[in-house]
């Protein structure tokens, strides 16, 4: 059977799914995640089961999107339960939300969330890592306070006016949880990896995946394409995956109608095998709910990859 190669496609929101996706982030920092619908415009409600996390008397919480910046939202419980209401749409507007976006909300305690954002192309929305508050002065925070020297010394305007990434910023997805080791890598090396990858051959189903950041270093939640989701189970479901040398692991997969990918103990895996970007995996259904992981490396040479000092940010799921 054809691989699969690594597509995003499209959803239903799904409140008991995005809970489970929640427990599996037993850590100090715990996620939910939502896809953008028609209803999504004005409001956007916290799954149930996450209300525990938080403190549900407050109105008022606030978003930082992958631009660092801030959005001020306002929290309120209805008779369907509690949203985001005053405040999103602007959020939304800002960073040009559209129907089947997926969006991972990080609490970071004291009613701030970090927000991810993915286009249904199941890769990060790039344009989002450069949008502004389009209100402009928002109020002060200590929150806010805390970050605005930092984001002014990281961004400059290039010749053309437009706001460029410094240094630092780019590398910001690698601090938020694993620090690579590795030397830059050539073009050449990307090519030659994907070449390799692309040589694979199985009368199995199997999908192949080039590692994003979010695969491996933060985030932790490695999508997987429609073709293949099509020979997994149509509910959240525990997996097994087998590494090169032959030893299981166990992860969660969590999926909807749009979107579906590994999460509960797929950072374990990543870690112990030093899987980096741009390392290209391939996954091969081997039986029902068994897949083998087949690992080709842009560079052969494995540095140990580095955890930020807290692992906070990590999620660690037995």
């Amino acid at each position: 059977m054809p691989g699969a190669d690594d597509h995003g496609d499209s959803a239903v929101d799904s409140g008991e799914m995005q809970a489970r996706f929640c427990e599996e982030c037993k850590e100090d920092k715990p996620h939910f995640f939502k896809i953008m619908t028609d209803g999504s415009a004005k409001r956007l409600r916290i799954p149930p089961s996450f209300l525990e996390h938080i403190d549900v008397s407050s109105h008022h919480a606030i978003l930082k999107g992958p631009s660092d910046n801030i959005w001020h939202v306002e929290i309120k419980q209805i008779c369907h339960g509690t949203i985001f209401r005053k405040g999103w749409k602007r959020f939304r507007k800002d960073h040009c939300l559209e129907f089947g976006d997926f969006l991972v909300f990080r609490y970071d305690g004291n009613m701030h969330f970090s927000v991810q954002i993915f286009d249904r192309s199941a890769c990060e929305k790039e344009s989002a890592f450069h949008v502004k508050n389009s209100k402009g002065n928002v109020p002060p925070t200590e929150y806010q306070v805390g970050r605005a020297a930092s984001r002014a010394s990281e961004h400059r305007k290039g010749s053309n006016g437009i706001v460029e990434k410094s240094k630092e910023q780019a590398e910001r997805p690698l601090r938020r949880g694993i620090i690579s080791q590795r030397r830059a890598i050539t073009d050449e090396e990307k090519e030659r990896v994907l070449a390799a990858a692309s040589s694979f051959r199985s009368d199995r189903p199997y999908c192949r995946i080039v590692m994003a950041p979010s695969y491996v270093y933060f985030g932790f939640f490695m999508h997987l394409p429609t073709k293949f989701r099509n020979y997994l189970p149509s509910t959240a479901s525990d997996l097994t995956l087998w590494d090169p040398s032959g030893k299981p692991w166990p992860v969660r997969y969590v999926c909807s109608s749009l979107y579906g990918g590994l999460s509960g103990g797929w950072v374990k895996f990543t870690i112990h095998h030093n899987i980096e970007e741009g390392d290209v995996c391939i996954f091969e259904l081997i039986k029902e709910k068994e897949l083998k992981v087949h690992i080709f490396r842009v560079v052969e040479e494995i540095v140990p990859l580095q955890r930020k000092r807290s692992t906070r940010n990590l999620c660690f799921v037995s």
